[in-house]
């Protein structure tokens, strides 16, 4: 009896027959509706996906690679890092000028002035004012301690007769008047008559309109020099 071996399941059909029976009845039970109970995963049939599978597969965004992320975080440091730098760099700029009293420098347009500078570096001047027989020279404005302005001068007696000393010396530019206001006065009252072609230096508070550095040049000052009002009433 002749028969045929069916390629899908193996079995042997008669001849007579052009579909494998085997073959037919198992269409016509995948057809249907898969009974209660039955796991297609158990019978070697893979589960088809669900919606909500689907929609995380088609829409979930392109994940980036470990290494890429390292990088990119990499690059972020080093930028804030750069601007930390470059931010410390001009404030130690900024502190070395301030330290090193650059008068012309950054800080010039402050008006700025270093204090050590003004203590211990008094202006020389060569100027003189007399009054009579009596002579003040050496004038050497300056800054206490305290920034307050001073001056140094000495007191000349060129006379041969022992001299009291009550005066007023005032600074003034050397083409000004004398009933123009002065740029600076002090008061020098010596205790003691000065003897005769002596002398003896002073130390007193300078009264000044502005800083000493905002006087002009010693060779543009003139020395003016009265009695003291007081003493004249």
């Amino acid at each position: 009896m002749f028969s045929w071996i069916c390629p899908d399941c193996g079995a042997e059909v008669e001849a007579s027959s052009d579909v494998c029976p085997n073959c037919s009845a198992l269409g016509s039970s995948d057809s249907d509706s898969a009974p209660a109970g039955f796991d297609q995963g158990a019978a070697g049939v893979p589960p088809e996906p669900t919606a909500s599978v689907v929609s995380a597969v088609t829409e979930s965004p392109p994940q980036e690679s470990p290494a890429r992320s390292s990088l990119r975080s990499g690059l972020h440091l080093e930028k804030r890092h750069f601007v930390i730098f470059a931010v410390a760099l001009v404030l130690a700029i900024l502190v070395a000028v301030w330290a090193a009293g650059d008068s012309n420098g950054l800080f010039s347009g402050l008006g700025l002035e270093d204090p050590d500078e003004m203590v211990v570096s008094p202006v020389e001047t060569f100027s003189i004012g007399v009054q009579g027989a009596v002579e003040v020279s050496g004038i050497r404005p300056y800054y206490d301690q305290d920034f307050q302005t001073h001056v140094k001068a000495f007191i000349a007696n060129h006379s041969d007769e022992p001299q009291s000393v009550a005066l007023q010396v005032l600074l003034r530019v050397r083409e000004a008047s004398r009933q123009a206001p002065p740029l600076a006065t002090f008061d020098v009252v010596v205790p003691d008559p000065i003897g005769p072609n002596g002398g003896t230096e002073v130390d007193v508070v300078l009264h000044a309109m502005g800083s000493l550095q905002s006087l002009p040049p010693w060779h543009e000052i003139r020395v003016d020099v009265e009695p003291l009002a007081s003493q004249g009433d």
